[in-house]
């Protein structure tokens, strides 16, 4: 019957605006994102960008060794959104994870610092959430990210067994 034909069409309308409606949202965090680290990067020079397009600025460059890939970590931070509120805190405590197992820009970051480092990572959304955003944590498709981060420590992987 044709309510049946019609019931798809609405479906694929209704899909469409709301794609139209992700897009136009990822590319508005975007913008502000990297509007939001133009002017960091205008008042304080200390902040560099890499070529991936993560912003960062090392407040303690840590002793030693870097860490590396596949490194286990033991990490300190504080996950905000560009207006200051935090989604993430490990509330003093070291988190242990592989460096290799969180979003692209946090294991960059991470990555640039030894034993005792601290920086702040600005983490643009294509290194971070993507434009699936992280909904139950409160984070938009292609949102900037800003994380606070000290390595407290880190081993280096395991040799694989022959």
């Amino acid at each position: 019957d044709e309510y049946q034909l019609l019931n798809p069409k609405l479906q694929k309308k209704v899909e469409e605006a709301e794609a139209a409606r992700a897009k136009a949202e990822a590319d508005k965090n975007i913008a502000e994102g990297e509007a939001y680290v133009a002017k960091l990067k205008a008042d304080d020079k200390e902040i560099v960008t890499t070529e991936s397009g993560l912003s960062y600025k090392i407040l303690a460059a840590g002793e030693g060794e870097k860490v590396g890939e596949g490194c286990d970590v033991q990490v300190k931070y504080v996950g905000k959104h560009i207006n200051g509120e935090s989604f993430d805190d490990s509330k003093g405590e070291a988190v242990k994870f592989n460096v290799d197992r969180v979003v692209p820009g946090f294991s960059e970051g991470l990555k640039l610092l030894g034993k005792g480092g601290k920086a702040i990572l600005y983490v643009p959304g294509n290194l971070g959430y993507g434009e699936g955003g992280q909904p139950y944590a409160g984070i938009q498709p292609n949102e900037m990210l800003v994380f606070e981060v000290e390595v407290v420590d880190f081993s280096l992987p395991e040799p694989a067994a022959e």
